[in-house]
């Protein structure tokens, strides 16, 4: 987190909560600058379920509830938002959602006023395909926070390997209503909400005013419950553009029983682009040679072992970066890296090094 992040004097934040009671959530604050404020939790709704507490505090407080709901003398609610409304000073919100029985932490990123955009888009989607393998799927929480109804138009592409060059299956396009002030969950969406099975890709958020959007990507645990991670919706400013470059310095391919990290890129634009892929060991020496990838108009393309495919041996720990050629359009990417032994992953968002 960044202390620029921070939700400020007169803002609103808030955490969305699981779409299911099966998760213990953990939620709590950091106070970045002294601060005064509220907590409280409202439903899908926005119907509150508990009075607020209240906070006076220095800058440097920190608090946490290990079981929000129980904090506050109330069951776990569907889709129930944690709202932070902020008097004075500057806090960062945090949760985690942990399954009850897998006990696998899911990441809570927290909203707010500045984190939305009529267009938004959704990566690391999958159904019964992906890094999470044949049970993963992807549920969804929509949130409008205006005070009109908002138009919500949902575009579902499947990504391509990066070793099989071809046109993607046909994008998929639902448009549903977001009421004012409440949150539409869309469980297992890619099944239940565009009929698709097998699908690895992503969701092009497109609404009106504009809505909050959530996905939390789970498969089944081998000790029953599930695991995965969480990924809020990305506006354009998280593109890595011309001269610019997404850098993750968390990849890593460890062996086939270890661990492995699958790249995915994403061109938003109606125009071709192109980008460079380069691997780096943990000394900043470039690893293998590097590969130029072209990514067709609105496309999303995979690659698996990411570091591995690039640099030709495996590593705990590397870098890639993605740089877009001169005159490309803008790219998105995340790696989505995967525990082969219990199944489990994380997606990670780059650091993006803007042009000099």
């Amino acid at each position: 987190m960044k202390g620029a992040e921070a939700r400020a004097t007169g803002e609103t934040g808030f955490l969305f909560t699981p779409p299911d009671a099966g998760s213990r959530v953990n939620a709590g604050l950091l106070v970045v600058e002294a601060a005064t404020g509220t907590v409280s939790i409202v439903d899908a709704a926005g119907a509150p379920l508990s009075a607020p507490f209240a906070f006076r505090w220095p800058a440097g407080y920190h608090l946490q509830a290990s079981a929000v709901f129980a904090t506050f003398g109330i069951p776990p609610s569907p889709s129930a938002r944690i709202v932070y409304p902020v008097t004075k000073g500057r806090i960062l919100p945090f949760g985690t959602a942990i399954d009850a029985v897998s006990s696998d932490p899911i990441d809570l990123p927290y909203f707010g006023p500045r984190g939305i955009a009529t267009n938004q888009w959704l990566f690391g989607v999958e159904r019964g395909g992906g890094p999470l393998g044949p049970t993963s799927r992807t549920d969804l929480q929509l949130f409008n926070g205006a005070a009109g109804d908002s138009a919500v138009t949902l575009v579902l592409r499947a990504a391509r390997l990066a070793t099989a060059p071809g046109a993607a299956p046909p994008a998929r396009a639902v448009s549903l209503t977001v009421p004012a002030g409440r949150v539409v969950a869309l469980n297992d969406v890619v099944k239940e909400t565009f009929g698709v099975d097998g699908f690895a890709g992503s969701i092009d958020v497109v609404s009106d005013p504009p809505v909050h959007a959530f996905a939390r990507v789970t498969a089944a645990d081998a000790s029953g419950g599930r695991h995965g991670y969480a990924m809020p919706a990305l506006r354009a400013d998280s593109t890595a553009t011309a001269g610019s470059r997404a850098v993750f310095i968390q990849a890593s391919d460890a062996g086939w029983d270890v661990m492995e990290s699958e790249l995915q890129l994403t061109n938003p634009t109606d125009t071709a682009g192109e980008v460079t892929l380069r691997a780096f060991d943990t000394d900043g020496v470039a690893a293998g040679e590097p590969v130029s990838l072209t990514i067709g108009p609105k496309e999303s393309v995979r690659v698996p072992a990411a570091f591995y495919t690039l640099s030709g041996f495996g590593a705990p720990i590397g870098r890639i970066d993605v740089a877009p050629a001169a005159g490309s359009q803008p790219v998105f990417a995340l790696l989505v890296r995967r525990d082969q032994k219990t199944g489990d992953a994380d997606a990670v968002v780059p650091y993006v090094v803007p042009a000099a």
